[in-house]
């Protein structure tokens, strides 16, 4: 099986909002079975890193999380956009002229269009975030931003199909429950199962020599979780083709909007994936500067500095502090993080009770997923402004 992207989680904030946006009944159509408002296990944490792995705690929840293969989830999305807007390929933005009445992009392949409104949307290595920036003048305290820092992680990735999994291990966990870290989850209506594995090798900011995505031998993959539990290996040894990802993100912005350019999704905030939030805030960015569009529609041309600066004010700081969590999120799982440092990989005897609070603490990062409300939080700061 070859790889298109990875699996996408969606916590239940981001739930909320796709189902006010009626997509639910195209989405759960690509669930094996609909979320339920009963005691569900989101995740089981394991100590896997020694032969004989042992599990140390079940993060269980009413509210389920739900999990999509990327590209179906994106297939999903762009299916129900159609009819109500033009998709126009191959057309890679190389740089973009702002006037007071309009802006003018230019593209690679020599196409120039306009638009009133720049919404980038364009990804980590976004061209919109660098033109923004630069145009702005606000490149002091930005300067690690405009081009993306590897993170000092690498993460193996490979999708197996469940029915393999089952061969070479038929009680394997991941055949029914999602495991931490690795991250292990089925998606594809849970007849595939989608594993991660992060390895951190250097500091946030560090240089990375070569390709950031790569198919790398199983031989690899296998070296760096040498000694870890047998469902670890059984899990490693049904992947064919592995994948390294040298896992990159930006530091946060002091503006995701400047006149009439908007920033969205990983051009404002791409972050590592330890929390599996990146999809979601993304989503979380359209749904609010939506809204915010909706309000202002009688008067677009008008209203422009209101646009950006309420989508500024409301975005930009919930979206910066999830891209910060995320990346302490993976330290903590790679027992890096401050405060760790009397626990280490591999080591049979760690002191527990440091342990159980470690995971304690990894849960409450994952309260506002559960606990807060996109459309009241909005409304509420809408008021305000």
């Amino acid at each position: 099986m070859t790889e298109v992207g990875a699996g996408v989680h969606v916590w239940p904030r981001t739930w909320e909002m796709l189902k006010r946006l009626g997509l639910e009944e195209s989405l759960t159509k690509l669930l094996a079975t609909p979320p339920k408002n009963e005691p569900t296990i989101i995740f089981q944490f394991r100590k896997a890193d020694q032969p004989g792995g042992v599990l140390l705690k079940e993060w269980i929840s009413n509210d389920a999380a739900v999990r999509f293969h990327r590209a179906e989830l994106q297939k999903a999305l762009v299916d129900s956009l159609e009819g109500r807007c033009r998709f126009h390929l191959s057309c890679r933005l190389q740089s973009y002229e702002e006037t007071n009445e309009q802006v003018r992009l230019r593209f690679e392949n020599g196409l120039i269009a306009e638009c009133n409104l720049l919404i980038g949307a364009d990804g980590i290595k976004s061209v919109v975030r660098k033109e923004m920036l630069q145009k702005s003048g606000r490149l002091k305290g930005d300067e690690g931003s405009i081009e993306p820092i590897w993170s000092g992680e690498i993460a193996y990735r490979g999708l197996i199909p469940l029915e393999r999994l089952k061969q070479v291990m038929p009680n394997h966990r991941a055949t029914k429950l999602p495991m931490m870290h690795m991250v292990v989850y089925p998606i594809t209506q849970e007849s595939v199962v989608n594993v991660v594995g992060s390895v951190r090798l250097a500091d946030e900011g560090a240089l990375w020599a070569g390709p950031q995505v790569t198919e790398v031998p199983k031989e690899e993959f296998e070296q760096r979780f040498t000694g870890w539990e047998e469902e670890v290996q059984a899990l490693i040894k049904c992947i064919d083709k592995p994948t390294r990802w040298a896992l990159f993100a930006i530091r946060p912005l002091s503006c995701y909007a400047h006149q009439r350019v908007i920033l969205l999704g990983d051009s404002a905030h791409a972050m590592t994936p330890h929390l599996g939030a990146g999809a979601g805030q993304a989503i979380e960015d359209g749904y609010v500067l939506a809204d915010i569009l909706s309000k202002y529609s009688l008067d677009l041309e008008g209203s422009l500095k209101e646009i950006t600066t309420h989508y500024d004010r409301i975005r930009r700081p919930f979206g910066n502090w999830v891209l910060r969590e995320s990346y302490i999120q993976g330290m903590r799982s790679e027992l890096t993080a401050p405060g760790l440092e009397g626990l280490k990989e591999g080591d049979a005897k760690p002191p527990m009770e440091k342990l159980y609070e470690l995971l304690e603490t990894m849960v409450r990062t994952w309260d506002w997923a559960w606990d807060t409300s996109v459309a009241s939080q909005h409304t509420k700061a809408i008021a305000k402004l």
